[in-house]
């Protein structure tokens, strides 16, 4: 599992993922599984890299553009675009993980 999988899987059942500096902040803790604990551990340093890249592109407002570009992607364009993000693709990582985040929701 990827960074921006794991993010937009934890969103789809409610989590929310924050940076906090060097930590990683998921709420509720509740809803976490055991498999969800070891995927954030071993994921740890690439989520909070692609955290901050996310709210830098929050920062600037591009985070917002390509959300918009986003919901024009037809459902094929959106399998392809996770596709990328799932082989290391890193502009398609960074355009998952800003639509797997909560801001601009």
């Amino acid at each position: 599992m990827t960074g921006p999988e794991l993010l937009t899987d934890l969103r789809s059942r409610g989590l929310r993922l924050e940076r906090h500096g060097d930590e990683l902040h998921v709420a509720p803790r509740t809803l976490l599984v055991d498999s969800d604990r070891r995927a954030l551990s071993a994921l740890r340093p690439a989520l909070l890299a692609l955290l901050a890249d996310v709210e830098a592109l929050e920062r600037d407002g591009s985070a917002s553009r390509l959300r918009a570009i986003a919901a024009t992607l037809t459902p094929e364009e959106q399998h392809r675009l996770e596709a990328e993000a799932a082989s290391g693709d890193r502009l398609a990582e960074l355009i998952v993980a800003c639509l797997a985040t909560t801001e601009g929701r």
